[in-house]
């Protein structure tokens, strides 16, 4: 009887075609995954400037400038404030007494206020706030005061007759006659008069007083061809 032997020679080809799809199924798995890692590595280890430069950029700050300027009016002060950034606030106080508020208009930018003026000696601050926040104080001292009043008469017969006077007091005079200083001296007084004779012929006389807060008032007089 012959025999028959299977030497496995024979697969068919529907089965040789399986197995080659199944092998490019695990190529084509196994390429997307060397990319993918690629990809990782790539992202993690580039350089951090490449990485920085592809945010967006902040917008640049504007730094802020405040002027508080003070100049000097009849019987006051005027503050002018001037800013790049519009101003949200603004006050002034004297010395330590509480703060008033500075009404800022409809102009943010420049901004001006008239204030009136105290007697003596004191400090004005002025403090200004602008829209980012940020805040600048500038103190001035401030003289509230005027010139003494002086006057130059004469009594009608011999004399020039200087009068001072002062709201607080005066601190010195100066009197000058045809040229010559006759009287030179200081003071502690809020009132003060003096007399000078009158010489023959034509004469000048000029007064100069000082108060404490150095403030000064000149005068000048004249009499021609007086006769006793």
């Amino acid at each position: 009887m012959n025999q028959i032997l299977y030497t496995g020679k024979n697969k068919s080809k529907t089965d040789v075609s399986k197995v080659l799809k199944v092998f490019t199924a695990i190529l084509v798995i196994f390429a997307i995954c060397f990319i993918a890692l690629g990809i990782y590595l790539y992202n993690g280890t580039r350089p951090q400037e490449e990485i920085v430069n592809n945010k967006p950029e902040p917008e640049p700050k504007v730094e802020s400038k405040i002027d508080i300027a003070f100049s000097s009016i009849a019987d006051g002060v005027r503050i002018k404030i001037k800013s790049n950034l519009q101003v949200t606030s603004a006050t002034y106080r004297w010395d330590d007494e509480p703060e008033n508020t500075i009404d800022i208009g409809s102009n943010l930018n420049e901004i001006i206020k008239e204030i009136a003026i105290k007697q003596g000696i004191h400090k004005l601050y002025v403090t200004v706030v602008d829209e980012e926040g940020n805040t600048q104080t500038k103190e001035q001292p401030v003289i509230g005061d005027k010139e003494p009043d002086l006057v130059i008469t004469t009594d009608g017969v011999n004399n020039f007759i200087i009068q001072a006077k002062d709201d607080e007091s005066l601190s010195r005079i100066k009197i000058v006659l045809n040229d010559e200083v006759i009287l030179e001296q200081e003071l502690n007084t809020a009132t003060f008069e003096y007399k000078v004779e009158i010489p023959q012929g034509d004469s000048v006389i000029e007064a100069t007083v000082y108060n404490l807060n150095d403030l000064v008032s000149t005068k000048k007089g004249r009499i021609t061809g007086f006769s006793r």
